[in-house]
């Protein structure tokens, strides 16, 4: 929000910046000419928009972590639940951005076991399914327009998937991150028979883009359609649908022109006992060892032995995401921790502050809401229908007012608890002129356990018992936490305050009660990743006596302010940024700062010209 509370750093955010201590000539001239330009054109709004694609100093974000959002669907029936599912719920599933099971549900044809195991796992909320592997068509159309009716604008990709295939999300994800979600395209195993164009062999997974699964939506809303709702091969009968609505199956191989999904066993690829039926419906040539390197034919000879090893146990598969299959490199970036952002704002910030967060750095969290009341007595047209188009938490009761910030936050946490807690590794509360570096936080939590009672972000060492963390920095709980946190509150004999206060400092009162304390956010030259001020503050070092005694740790400046892999500035606002599309003389450095980020966020227009030569 527009101050961090409790902490009186509002009374830091005019800081007057002094560019002459200790600062080379070329930078102080720079500074001057931004100075004057900032004044002229204060009122820019593309800026910040586009600041997604700066390079933040020495943040450098590595581009498989720009990652789509997969949904996946899994289909399965209750007989399976305490083998296939449980290994695949130990495995593959949670590293798609989001899962269901999709399977009949009926109590009385089930064991205990099985019905207490059903509550461990995220099964989709779908009615009427009927059981039977026949009804395998029925099950999968059920499964994806559940997926549009609920999820349509917050995934790329939704994936149909079987309880006995094994999904390497994390290279389904670079894959995809090559392909366009807008354009009506499936990837998957491509078979040449039964349907116009072909369609993708079922047991090996597929993917839908978001407007293939909007076409898929709009066939079987068509009372002219041809689609089937039941009855035939699943995978023929979902490909005859999309094909009502021109969506056709792209291609999966990689630059050797080699199958990336499979239908069968590894072992059965591998070596090429294939029936003859399989040569003559596969869309591309089929290709053995003769065309597999050194490395896979070892891999291959150890999985072999391990499986057969452990044929009768549901170890091997559980363990089978740790292995590395001979090329398949799977960075470790990619196995990244799943962030649910809580962004914290009011309907008044709703047309700048808003959109510009929802257009830049809020869709990079798995999942995002932005936490407000919604009063349309209160609020203008504009801003009402811009709300249609936003992710809205659907919280009640929310009071209205900067002064009830502790009970905006509170809430969220509540609601992130009760209905999304088994879907994410870590709850990051942001406010709406917070820039979160979504990319370098995950990078910072994937070094991290989610079920410690830690939390992440810039540390004062004042008001709270371990100190706390800025609001307006942004911060991050893991699950455990936010578990704690939700106990907390649950407990008749809280001392947690529901409102009132600062909330940065009542967050924190609160999870003390629990024995949750902050952890380091620093790099490993011990430089901030959290920032509670503006850029142009941190890197000057022009902040108040007062400021300096909270902090944690000593306030460094210049290079030294911010480490290489930055994750959040507060006091971005979105009326003073620039858009650099403009600067097209490449821009050199000067000690390790880039002056595209310095021109950024010393807040040039789109419309000014600069060309910089820094020697």
């Amino acid at each position: 929000m527009a101050n961090n509370s409790g902490v009186g750093v509002g009374t830091f955010e005019k800081q007057q910046t002094n560019c002459t201590r200790s600062v080379p000539t070329p930078l102080v001239i720079t500074c001057l000419i931004l100075i004057t330009i900032f004044y002229v054109v204060i009122h820019s709004n593309v800026s910040y928009v586009e600041f997604q694609k700066i390079k933040l100093a020495n943040v450098t974000i590595h581009s498989e972590l720009l990652s789509p959002r997969v949904l996946c669907l899994i289909v399965t029936a209750p007989k399976y639940f305490l083998d296939r599912v449980k290994a695949v719920n130990a495995t593959w599933g949670p590293r798609c951005n989001r899962y269901f099971f999709i399977t009949e549900y009926i109590p009385q044809n089930m064991t205990l076991q099985q019905i207490n195991f059903a509550q461990q796992i995220p099964i989709a909320p779908i009615q009427n399914i009927t059981p039977g592997y026949d009804h395998l068509t029925q099950k999968t159309t059920l499964a994806f327009l559940f997926a549009y009716e609920k999820y349509f604008n917050d995934f790329d990709w939704f994936v149909k998937a079987d309880d006995d295939t094994y999904l390497i999300v994390e290279n389904l994800k670079a894959f995809l991150s090559q392909k366009n979600p807008s354009e009506p395209v499936t990837f998957g195993y491509n078979y040449k028979v039964h349907v116009p164009k072909g369609f993708h062999a079922g047991g090996a997974s597929y993917a839908l883009s978001r407007e293939s699964l909007r076409r898929f939506n709009e066939a079987h809303k068509d009372p002219n359609s041809t689609c089937l709702k039941d009855g035939g091969g699943e995978d023929v009968e979902i490909a005859r649908c999309l094909r009502t609505k021109d969506v056709y199956p792209g291609q999966s191989l990689d630059k050797q022109n080699r199958e990336l999904f499979h239908p069968f066993k590894y072992i059965e690829h591998f070596y090429g006992n294939f029936k003859v039926w399989l040569k003559e419906y596969a869309e591309n040539p089929l290709q053995t060892t003769r065309l597999v390197s050194v490395g896979l034919t070892l891999t291959c000879l150890i999985l072999i032995t391990t499986f057969y090893v452990g044929s009768h146990t549901n170890i091997s598969y559980i363990e089978f995401q740790n292995i590395k299959l001979g090329n398949v490199a799977i960075h470790p970036e990619l196995l990244s921790p799943r962030i649910l952002c809580l962004i914290m704002t009011t309907p008044k910030y709703f047309l700048d502050r808003v959109k510009a967060v929802n257009a830049t750095w809020g869709p990079r969290c798995d999942r995002y809401f932005f936490i407000t009341e919604y009063i349309p007595q209160n609020m203008t047209l504009e801003q009402i229908n811009f709300a249609q188009q936003i992710p809205i938490a659907p919280i009640q009761n929310i009071t209205p007012g900067y002064a009830h910030l502790t009970q905006k936050s509170t809430l969220a946490f509540l609601f992130a608890y009760e209905k999304y807690f088994n879907d994410f590794d870590w709850f990051v509360k942001a406010d709406d002129d917070t820039y979160l570096i979504v990319e370098n936080l995950k990078a910072f939590l994937s070094q991290q356990n989610t079920s410690e009672p830690v939390t992440f972000g810039y540390n004062y060492k004042v008001h709270v018992r371990g100190g706390m963390h800025a609001g307006g920095a942004s911060y991050a709980l893991s699950r455990e936490s936010l578990r704690r946190f939700y106990e907390a509150h649950k407990d008749p004999n809280s001392t947690c305050r529901a409102d009132g206060g600062a909330e940065d400092i009542e967050i924190a009162k609160c999870l003390r009660t629990k024995d949750v304390y902050p952890g380091q956010s620093l790099d490993k030259q011990n430089r901030e990743l959290f920032h509670p001020l503006k850029y142009i503050d941190h890197f000057f070092g022009d902040i108040v006596t007062s400021f300096k005694e909270m902090t944690e740790h000593p306030l460094q400046s210049g290079d030294n302010c911010c480490g290489d892999k930055t994750i959040s500035f507060h006091y971005v606002v979105p009326s003073l940024l620039t858009k650099l599309d403009n600067f097209t003389t490449p821009v050199k450095y000067y000690n390790n700062v880039n002056l595209i980020d310095y021109l950024y966020f010393m807040n040039v227009s789109e419309h000014a010209h600069v060309w910089f030569i820094v020697i």
